[in-house]
């Protein structure tokens, strides 16, 4: 949002520069910066409710093998293509393989 705000605000000041009668630019802006500062108001006051500790004991559950019930009808074969990778990589035979398709 911060990045953000600085290329909008930079831009609008250019539009503005380039016409001084229309301060459409400025107010759009001005808009999206109140929201844009609301949003990082909000990030910093939910960065002090966060869930890591849940996601911690959770990520420890899995190390440990407890939730291996995650992967239960899970499919885990390739496709027959895509068996033997190095057997079926593409690899250009001539400059016109290369070449970009024309319409």
């Amino acid at each position: 949002d911060l990045f953000v705000m600085g290329a909008t605000l930079a831009n609008a000041e250019h539009m503005l520069h380039v016409n001084h009668a229309d301060q459409t630019p400025q107010d759009l802006a001005d808009l999206f910066c109140k929201n844009a500062r609301q949003r990082i108001e909000q990030n910093f006051r939910l960065v002090k409710k966060n869930h890591n500790r849940k996601f911690n004991e959770v990520a420890d559950e899995l190390m440990a093998g407890k939730l291996r019930w995650l992967a239960t009808d899970v499919y885990q074969d390739l496709p027959p293509g895509y068996r033997d990778y190095a057997k079926n990589q593409y690899t250009p035979k001539g400059a016109e393989d290369m070449a970009p398709v024309q319409k």
